[in-house]
């Protein structure tokens, strides 16, 4: 069903390649960005075309997203509009397949993957491609596909609120959202950064450590910490979803590689077609989306839902480039610069490119 193996060797190779060119440690200077990136993608995905490069018209499209060890992208229309169809209507009339991996690597593992050619497009935080592409990582943001804040603070029972982390350890992901979701939590409690001790941890170590009482808070993924919080081990101080938009959400973004790009456009758009369709069916039925996802990535269903209302589900997936989206791109790499995980800001519009999307959404309406 897939050519994971293949991948991976491809991966590795290339990775080496980057490395003897001296590419590597230039191309990302990103957190993460060790040996065995690319290794730690998770090779499955729907593969139905072989793993040739779509650099013309026709072959196999690559989307990489990050994943926690699944295949399934819950986060956007990605994973449904793959699983059930609706990229590869899209994509067969065209001579197009298409094959989806998830990379526990993250934006670092992704970025690589980019660099080195092995994939087309990704679908992941808007944080992460500013952050790439001010390494000059030549990619072009075709859409926003998820809107909303997928983190929560969670912490020992017995702290009350976020202003009592003070002189507290407090578990995070450097260099990556939860970063900037937790300066931006402390500041509105009155707290710096450098108020609390912060610890550099995965989400899910982070929850461990909580759990054994090594840290007295943690920035997790929301829903990651019911466990914890039904056991009596740890309470929500704050969820971002609840948060002040303006603040707290982030657009997630579809962005292909430039190059790719102006060769396969008509791939582009029926890809966003495929992800408009997908949209409007979870939006019709949220709570079969949730149950369907759940299973399909083994996440629990209270991850998937990740605190959204159900009333209006489809205001998460707005696969769009309006400009409240855009303005948060700009606010979220100005956040970057002052924090210093990044040393130049360019124009968000010099990279943004919806013409993709205006046909999409044209060809959508029509029926077409």
């Amino acid at each position: 069903m897939h050519t994971g193996s293949r991948l991976a060797s491809r991966q590795i190779t290339r990775r080496e390649a980057l490395r003897a060119m001296g590419m590597c440690a230039c191309a990302l200077g990103l957190a993460g960005c060790g040996s065995g990136a690319l290794s730690q993608a998770a090779h499955q995905g729907s593969d139905k075309g072989g793993s040739d490069k779509a650099e013309k018209s026709g072959g196999t499209i690559r989307i990489g997203f990050p994943s926690s060890g699944q295949n399934f992208d819950a986060g956007t229309p990605l994973g449904f509009a793959d699983s059930r169809g609706y990229l590869s209507k899209e994509l067969d009339s065209l001579g197009y397949s298409v094959k989806t991996t998830g990379f526990v690597g993250a934006a670092p593992a992704l970025h690589e993957a980019l660099i080195a050619g092995d994939l087309d497009l990704v679908d992941y935080a808007g944080f992460a491609a500013i952050l790439g592409r001010s390494k000059g990582i030549d990619i072009t943001t075709i859409a926003v596909t998820a809107w909303g804040s997928s983190w929560d603070i969670a912490a020992a029972p017995g702290i009350s609120s976020i202003a009592n982390l003070k002189g507290k350890k407090v578990a995070y992901q450097r260099g990556a959202t939860p970063q900037m979701f937790l300066i931006k939590a402390l500041a509105e409690a009155g707290l710096a950064f450098d108020d609390v001790e912060g610890v550099n941890s995965t989400g899910p170590d982070g929850l461990s450590s909580l759990a054994t009482g090594a840290v007295d808070a943690t920035v997790c993924t929301s829903g990651q910490e019911a466990n914890l919080v039904s056991n009596g081990k740890a309470k929500v101080l704050f969820r971002g979803i609840d948060g002040d938009q303006k603040t707290f959400y982030e657009p997630f973004t579809l962005v292909a590689r430039t190059d790719w790009l102006k060769k396969n456009g008509d791939a582009a758009t029926a890809i966003l077609k495929g992800y408009l369709a997908a949209r409007d069916k979870m939006a019709a039925d949220p709570q079969a989306f949730v149950s369907y996802a759940a299973s399909k990535s083994g996440l629990s269903k209270e991850v998937v839902r990740g605190g959204k209302s159900l009333d209006d589900f489809g205001s998460y997936f707005p696969v769009s480039l309006d400009d409240v989206y855009l303005s948060s791109l700009e606010k979220i790499q100005q956040f970057e610069l002052e924090n210093k995980l990044i040393d130049k800001t360019t124009d968000i519009s010099s990279w943004t490119d919806s013409s993709y999307l205006d046909k999409a959404v044209a060809a959508y309406g029509s029926g077409r």
